[in-house]
């Protein structure tokens, strides 16, 4: 699949021009498996066709490459959305909605939807392992697939007054959120990180476990499947429990099947794995919020009747694709997984290239981290971004530390892009100052999916800046005298204080 692209000149810089086919292929797979959509993209395909480095004189090919990035996700947007709004939410008896690529989904509320047909992509792209079977659930976003898998454990006894006990090895903000939500009067959770703490948490009032294979919080951390598989039995206390698995950070790296195979025999827990399916899932596009759930059981157990009371929970809460995500979502890339492989492969290693260069040249950052350096034999230890701290936690620090990079970036004209989240093809830099304050900020670098130029620049500027001595020596070289007065700071964001924001003040109009 994806290996449509056309043959034409291009761009010298081997970089840009593989990104030029990339793009290519992507817009030539779509046209291939709706060609309904050809007079849409005709215009776009014929402008990426003849994009060259003779074309680019009052631009950069990075630019122009972003630029056709951007405008095909609207077109497609675009097209997928025309085709959706044909139909009402709430349709006639007797009309059946379309889908772009032409498969009819009957419903009589769109809240109520069925996504069959992008569920049973997930049932051919991800076979259980021998003696297990399997189920796959789309959901409106992770969240809610998290809420409806926590709902369906309290119903069926895994977290309730029998099992009170929830342990998280994890620390995803919302993760925390949903928690907190969802346990009851009488249940609790709790963080660990170890299978010794683990056990000692869990014994004998423990059979749901919810795991971040890879996490960040003062450190990183990568979960050892071995001692998983050790823990899990003494964790439920002998009695068939509840895995919970979030991959979203790490996509298709986690070896499941592995993990399924270990653990199976007498009172193997019942194991669901979860992500967004927004982050690697879609190019780098960001196309429309996708929660996947992955649901494995015995082979001997009733994993359909598991995966119908999650769906008639989803249909319950309002957490369902809607037909225009549902649309939009039939791109064949989603839910592919060779072009998942290899998208989330690409990004994973720009990261990790990132990591390591900046490891080597720093001075600045009190931690650089990212998960390799915590495990190299890990074959996930990877992540779409990484994670540096300063020595001082002050948060007025980080947002100068930000308005730096900004401004260098404008300076050198690198698309290195200020903003949050991660996975896209390009890259991104966002300081974050979490509203908990025992919780401290941190840089966080996301280098994205498009590999070259663009992403050797924005890692060249970073090594700069991490080789000063002190932020004292940063400050002195970045005072914003002159005619860069106009660097007023931004809004404070959330969880920064006043008295933050009044350092900060001072810092760039020194």
């Amino acid at each position: 699949m994806l290996n449509h692209a056309a043959r034409t000149e291009g761009f010298s810089d081997e970089s840009a021009e593989r990104e030029r086919r990339e793009l290519l292929n992507l817009g030539s797979t779509l046209i291939a498996s709706i060609p309904s959509a050809r007079e849409s993209f005709a215009e776009w395909m014929a402008a990426v066709e003849a994009i060259s480095d003779d074309a680019c004189t009052s631009f950069s090919p990075e630019t122009a490459l972003a630029t056709l990035t951007l405008e095909f996700r609207k077109l497609w947007m675009r097209f997928a959305h025309e085709q959706a709004d044909a139909n009402i939410k709430s349709p006639l008896r007797n009309a059946t909605p379309v889908t772009p690529s032409g498969t009819p989904i009957a419903f009589g509320y769109e809240r109520d939807i069925q996504p069959t047909e992008l569920e049973q992509r997930c049932r051919e792209a991800l076979p259980p392992a021998s003696g297990w079977a399997a189920d796959h659930i789309l959901f409106s976003s992770a969240q809610s697939a998290l809420v409806a898998l926590l709902h369906w454990g309290r119903s069926a006894g895994y977290w309730d007054d029998r099992a009170p006990r929830l342990v998280f090895a994890g620390n995803y903000f919302e993760t925390r959120q949903v928690l907190d939500i969802v346990r009851g009067p009488t249940t609790s959770w709790r963080r660990e990180k170890t299978a010794e703490a683990i056990e000692k948490f869990a014994d004998g009032g423990c059979r749901t476990m919810l795991v971040e294979p890879v996490f960040y919080d003062e450190g990183v951390n990568v979960v050892d499947l071995q001692a998983l598989q050790r823990t899990h039995g003494k964790a439920f206390g002998g009695a068939a429990g509840l895995l919970i698995i979030d991959t979203t950070l790490i996509g298709p790296l986690f070896p499941i099947n592995e993990l399924l195979q270990s653990i199976a025999g007498e009172n193997a827990p019942t194991v669901a794995v979860f992500r967004s399916g927004l982050k690697l899932d879609q190019a780098g596009l960001e196309l429309a919020n996708v929660g996947i759930v992955s649901l494995y059981c015995p082979a001997d157990s009733s994993v359909a009747g598991i995966g119908e009371e999650l769906r008639r929970l989803r249909t319950a809460m309002g957490s369902g694709l809607t037909f225009d995500e549902i649309s939009t979502l039939e791109v064949p890339w989603f839910l592919d997984p060779g072009y998942f492989g290899r998208y989330a492969t690409s990004v994973f290693e720009n990261n990790l290239e990132f990591a390591l260069a900046v490891r080597k040249t720093n001075k600045l950052f009190d931690q650089v981290l990212h998960p390799q350096f915590a495990r190299p034999d890990c074959p996930w230890a990877h992540a779409p971004y990484c994670v540096l701290r300063l020595h001082d936690d002050e948060p007025a620090l980080y947002r100068f530390l930000e308005r730096v990079i900004e401004m260098e970036a404008a300076r050198r004209a690198i698309p290195f892009n200020l903003g949050g989240s991660f996975g896209f093809r390009g890259d991104r830099f966002e300081a974050v100052v979490p509203d908990d304050v025992s919780s401290p900020p941190y840089l966080r670098i996301a280098m994205g999916g498009m590999r070259g130029s663009a992403s050797k620049r924005a890692t060249e500027l970073m090594c700069e800046l991490a080789s000063y001595a002190s932020l004292t020596d940063l400050e002195r070289a970045y005072t914003f005298a002159g005619a860069a007065r106009s660097f007023a700071p931004r809004a404070a964001a959330k969880g920064t204080n006043s008295r933050s924001m009044r350092l900060l003040a001072m810092e760039v109009n020194q």
